[in-house]
């Protein structure tokens, strides 16, 4: 596999953008922005089974294409080498900083990783939260090995689709999710800051069932005015946030 560096002009933006779902990698890279030690789990988890979107010029494919031993294409730099990428095509346009059409790569985060890994990068350059990875934490993300019992994938889905039962119901405003440190038994906690009673707990439920395996333990916890509720909205980024 042949990469060639391009470069293009360095900026980095802080409007917050408007998009009101997002992927669960995103999801995982706002919880790690905010609390990278407690949440790196789940963001490296996410990014490792994840494809990845990186600009590119004058490549014959436009759009999605997977990366093979003997794909050449140019990738798109910024001036001082460090390489843009994102979790999403839309993330290339948030802000309005890109307004037409680009060429663009969708691939394996992993083997887009392994390309780059001796420059660094900026995952989602023009969003409000944006990630830069040096060399040595690519590195970190490539050596990175699952720990939980629970399958990353399903990890992963059961944010992005808890999420999304949220964007349909009028009653919550934020949703967060800890894992608690157990010594017998995983637990996590999904912990909802709205009105526990007039949302239909039994779909909520079964939408973790589809992902949780016997015997972890999911508790539901409503956010009140209380040292607990403050310890977590304080402290954590939510995976949910209703616009």
């Amino acid at each position: 596999m042949c990469v060639i560096f391009i470069e293009m002009p360095f900026k980095l933006f802080k409007k917050r953008n408007n998009r009101k779902k997002w992927t669960a990698l995103e999801i995982a890279l706002k919880q790690y922005i905010k609390s990278s030690e407690e949440t790196e789990h789940i963001f490296f988890s996410n990014i490792v089974v994840s494809n990845l979107v990186a600009l590119t010029k004058n490549h014959k494919v436009f759009g999605t294409n997977n990366l093979y031993e003997d794909t050449e294409f140019n990738l798109l730099t910024f001036g001082n080498g460090v390489v843009p990428i994102f979790t999403s095509v839309d993330r290339i346009y948030d802000n309005n900083v890109t307004k037409n059409d680009v060429q663009y790569i969708e691939t394996s985060g992993t083997k887009l990783l392994e390309a780059i890994k001796d420059f660094g990068a900026i995952l989602n350059p023009y969003s409000t939260e944006y990630l830069e990875l040096t060399s040595k934490g690519i590195q970190e993300i490539l050596n990175f090995k699952e720990s939980t019992s629970i399958p990353t994938r399903s990890l992963c889905e059961f944010l992005e689709e808890t999420s999304n039962f949220f964007y349909g119901v009028s009653h919550v405003n934020r949703a967060f999710f800890l894992k608690i440190e157990s010594e017998n038994q995983e637990k996590y906690l999904l912990a909802i800051d709205g009105e526990l009673s007039k949302i239909n707990l039994n779909e909520l439920r079964a939408i973790s069932q589809k992902y949780f395996y016997d015997g972890v333990l999911l508790d539901m916890f409503l956010l009140k005015q209380d040292q607990l509720s403050f310890t977590i909205s304080n402290n954590r980024e939510p995976f949910f946030t209703k616009h």
